[in-house]
């Protein structure tokens, strides 16, 4: 959701949209303030606390307008008057994992007391069906990805990929158990460490980089990237895999499988057996791994940033509130 906040607020200053952003400290912020927008400071937290009171009532002081509420829990702390307002989810509704009867109680309560929500955006037709069973009016707007910066290397080496948070909802155990079964080919992992992974121990061609400064440098040495989530919605990581000419493997959750279709390899959620047998093929077969970054580079074309943003200029101009 970052990626996609920080290109609408670029497009929009661009556009000599007057805007407010109410936020923490944070990448959001600084985009901001290079951009001139104006900031509030806003205490939400992401997890239920008693500053949420505090973030409530400060919405008595919201500007007229369009009032963009930008997660689940900015949400349920909202308090947008008699403002339009919109709602945009880039994470799944209901995981596998949440307390999802909380949640869809929690939603209808705050749908309740919103008097002019205009509808609900989301990042997949997957999510658009969840979301439907609550509200109407729901929109898909995928992620999108710099096709500039996200570009085919030829500098590819023996390296299977993974970006995004290191932690066990990404499926990260299964490329740990499968590592030793490739020893010519490293594993690296780029992004948050989470889940104490830092401290296990794990095979010896796995390599844990962190959060990278610029994951389009890092990819571009890879050959293989694999996302084995339990759960997504329209991930930007793959759509930057593709866009830079990788093979792409992933579970088939979310919108992936449409995503992918023959432009990538899909295998069910946890599903070990699936997943070694297309890295088998594709750690022998480089004609194969080619073909599949040459279709998926070709696909990612659809999703540039530029077309992304169009469809939420779009849909701005079509509530009569936008630029």
């Amino acid at each position: 959701m970052l990626r996609v906040l920080i290109n609408l607020l670029t497009t929009l200053a661009e556009k000599n949209t007057k805007q407010e952003l109410w936020t923490k400290e944070g990448e959001l912020k600084k985009k901001a303030e290079q951009l001139n927008i104006l900031i509030k400071d806003w205490p939400l937290a992401d997890r239920i606390a008693f500053t949420d009171l505090a973030a409530f009532l400060q919405q008595n002081q919201l500007a007229e307008g369009l009032v963009c509420y930008h997660g689940l829990k900015s949400f349920l702390v909202a308090n947008p008057k008699d403002n339009p307002s919109l709602l945009c989810l880039y994470n799944s509704l209901f995981p596998p994992y949440g307390r999802n009867a909380l949640r869809r109680l929690m939603l209808g309560f705050t749908k309740k007391r919103i008097k002019n929500l205009k509808g609900v955006v989301v990042a997949s037709h997957s999510q658009k069906k969840e979301a439907e069973g609550i509200f109407s009016k729901v929109s898909v707007i995928p992620s999108g990805v710099d096709t500039n910066e996200f570009i085919p290397s030829k500098d590819r080496q023996n390296i299977i990929g993974f970006l995004g948070r290191v932690r066990k909802e990404k499926g990260v155990e299964l490329l740990f158990s499968l590592a030793s079964y490739y020893p010519s080919w490293q594993f690296e992992f780029a992004g948050a460490i989470l889940d104490n992974y830092n401290e296990k121990r794990l095979p010896a061609n796995v390599k844990l980089l962190g959060v990278v400064p610029k994951p389009s440098e890092t990819i571009s040495r890879w050959s293989i990237m694999v996302l084995p989530s339990f759960t997504e919605a329209m991930p930007l990581s793959i759509l930057e895999g593709m866009s830079s000419g990788l093979a792409v493997v992933a579970t088939d959750t979310g919108d992936i499988k449409d995503l992918l279709d023959d432009v990538g390899v899909v295998f069910p959620v946890g599903d070990l057996k699936r997943l070694k047998e297309a890295l088998d093929r594709l750690t022998q077969d480089k004609s194969v791994r080619d073909e599949l970054g040459y279709k998926a580079r070709k696909k990612a074309l659809q999703f540039d940033w530029s077309k992304v943003m169009k469809m939420w200029v779009d849909l701005l101009c079509s509530l009569e509130v936008g630029p």
